[in-house]
């Protein structure tokens, strides 16, 4: 009886120091890392990136102040920016049919609607290809148990992790969504 209170206690204040660590984490990520809105319209090409129209808005204002200079040294990088878009735009389509490459080809400066996307079609095709980014195929539990030690005086079975496993464990998590803490994954590597 006694051990299984200590085991809920321990569980309790685990829990606890878990929520605040998440806590602390989130309000790093708030105060360190800058938000910053970028509306992108339905006649912006497809090459205006959320990058691209920040610097886009940062280089009118520059011009509006009257500093040429650095905003032609932000229209070069804008430049490059674009040149880099177009040249890897058609990269990724190299089994598409011709099709397909036309409407990217096409892409918003086409007045007729595209109805004839294979996506808009088959919403399986994308469901599909989501769940196998989110979804590790590795994942066993019989693999995570095994490193389940349970002391022989406790019946809550207490997990022992090395710094080194722990690290180890870390490095190999994939770039996937946030999950039910909502931290990104880079915040563990």
């Amino acid at each position: 009886m006694i051990g299984h209170l200590l085991c809920v206690l321990f569980a309790t204040v685990l829990q606890t120091m878990y929520s605040q660590f998440l806590q602390i984490v989130r309000d790093f990520i708030t105060v360190c890392i800058p938000v910053k809105t970028v509306t992108i319209g339905p006649r912006d090409p497809d090459f205006v990136t959320p990058l691209v129209k920040s610097l886009l808005v940062k280089r009118r204002k520059l011009r509006k102040q009257c500093r040429k200079e650095a905003a032609d040294e932000l229209a070069g990088k804008i430049n490059n920016l674009i040149s880099e878009f177009r040249k890897n735009r058609l990269a990724h389509l190299s089994d598409a049919s011709p099709k397909e490459l036309w409407n990217v080809v096409r892409g918003k400066s086409n007045s007729r609607p595209i109805d004839d996307n294979v996506y808009l079609r088959n919403p399986d095709i994308v469901d599909n290809y989501f769940a196998g980014i989110a979804t590790d195929n590795g994942y066993i539990k019989s693999d995570v148990l095994n490193f389940r030690r349970i002391d022989g005086t406790q019946d809550c079975g207490v997990w022992n992790f090395s710094h080194y496993q722990v690290e180890l464990y870390l490095r190999k998590i994939r770039n996937t969504s946030s999950g039910y803490n909502d931290l990104p994954c880079w915040v563990f590597k």
